[in-house]
């Protein structure tokens, strides 16, 4: 993927899988039992998103539905240079991963509970971030506007979904430019297999070109839907 990854990483990588496999049956963090598996399905799954797209020095990052930390934790543990905002719901996975990034150790790590969908039309969030992450399930129309009225213009949005997603992606044209954003074409025709199976994964690109109008994001029943 072209990133580096150094002996602090490779150590932080480490505690991060010793403490989901602690905490994995409490929290249902990960169906995934074992730790080849994590390292394969998650943490390399995750860090496309830091190779889908030249993140600038520094660049502000928010990862949308954090769930466990996937995939804004592993970008930062590549890239620890970028300020990371984890954005998650459940206040039961917000405290694992407050307890997480105390353990990291990492400076400009950060944790926030609440909807995305509410925390987008908050003045402190809204177009704040140059760039949004997510690894979530939802649909991909779904994860557009969740995700692009976090980024401030000239950012971009990085969703990683399954390679079938992209046929979704080409036919909500019309609701990612309704949001302000534009489709990386080229980078829907660019799956990478996974090592050790036969899983392949595309990192979807949307760069912001324009302000996302102040409807965007829908309440819960609308979010995806034709704009």
């Amino acid at each position: 993927m072209g990133l580096e990854v150094t002996a602090t990483a490779a150590e932080r990588f480490d505690r991060y899988l010793n403490e989901l496999v602690r905490w994995r049956a409490r929290l249902n963090l990960t169906a995934v039992r074992t730790a080849r598996e994590i390292v394969r399905r998650h943490f390399l799954d995750s860090i496309l998103a830091a190779a889908a797209v030249p993140m600038r020095i520094g660049a502000s990052t928010v990862d949308v539905g954090s769930g466990a930390g996937f995939p804004g934790i592993p970008v930062k543990i590549v890239r620890p240079d970028l300020e990371v905002v984890l954005v998650e719901s459940s206040r039961r996975r917000v405290a694992f991963l407050e307890h997480l990034a105390q353990v990291l150790d990492m400076p400009g790590l950060r944790v926030v509970w609440g909807r995305a969908e509410e925390l987008a039309h908050r003045q402190a969030y809204r177009e704040a971030f140059d760039y949004a992450v997510e690894r979530a399930t939802s649909r991909p129309a779904v994860s557009v506007e969740l995700c692009l009225p976090f980024v401030r213009v000239g950012g971009a949005a990085v969703l990683l979904k399954a390679s079938c997603a992209a046929e979704d992606i080409r036919q909500r044209y019309e609701l990612v430019r309704a949001l302000g954003g534009d489709v990386d074409t080229a980078a829907l025709e660019e799956s990478m297999g996974l090592p050790g199976g036969d899983r392949r994964r595309i990192a979807i690109v949307l760069k912001k070109v324009g302000q996302t109008p102040e409807r965007f994001p829908r309440r819960a029943h609308r979010i995806g839907r034709e704009p």
